[in-house]
């Protein structure tokens, strides 16, 4: 049961032991729809954002990424998002425009396209571990921006960003490429977070 709960089913628990007929008629079926609502699963929302662009006759996608777009996660995060908040996904095969834009005074940020962690989060990552060909920027310091073309061979990824501490701080998000799709897309849970749109 949630925690937030708990005070509103004492109080039910003591209404119900003084008036059976009460709690049946009226509270039961407010307590269960309630119960039913605080604990259905978070439900993902799809939506093409404004940071993305793409093109079906070229079989091109532009996504625009912005370091410390905000506070979320200190400052740790892509538009907003970090951890599993949100994946990108593109049709397979289709070449990618990733530009990343740093808004950090404080640090330097960079992407890479790798393969997805279960275990052992590295700490810091270079070009040379990206698992798409030409898949990373170098570090991007305050104000500044870099590119990144690639083609998106199918498969899942992580779009990671390689400094030291972040990727394994939560700065990073989910990335596919699907054979099965013909338009990019981004599924984002709902987190209740302030984000990029």
């Amino acid at each position: 049961m949630h925690k937030l709960m708990r005070p509103v089913v004492e109080q039910l628990r003591f209404l119900a032991l003084n008036n059976q007929r009460i709690f049946s008629y009226f509270l039961l079926p407010f307590l269960l729809a309630t119960i039913s609502a605080c604990s259905s699963p978070i439900k993902p929302s799809v939506f093409e954002p404004s940071w993305m662009s793409y093109d079906k006759q070229k079989q091109q996608v532009n996504i625009e990424l912005v370091a410390a777009w905000n506070a979320n996660n200190n400052g740790y995060n892509f538009n907003g998002y970090f951890l599993d908040d949100i994946t990108i996904t593109v049709p397979a095969d289709w070449l990618v425009n990733m530009t990343l834009i740093n808004l950090d005074a404080n640090a330097a940020h960079s992407i890479l396209i790798t393969e997805p962690y279960t275990d052992d989060i590295p700490d810091e990552l270079t070009g040379e571990f990206a698992v798409l060909h030409r898949a990373y920027t170098d570090s991007v310091y305050a104000n500044e921006s870099a590119e990144m073309k690639f083609k998106a061979k199918a498969g899942d990824y992580w779009i990671f960003c390689g400094v030291k501490g972040h990727g394994i701080n939560g700065m990073w998000s989910k990335f596919k490429a699907d054979k099965n799709i013909s338009s990019p897309f981004v599924k984002i849970l709902q987190t209740g977070k302030e984000i990029r749109r």
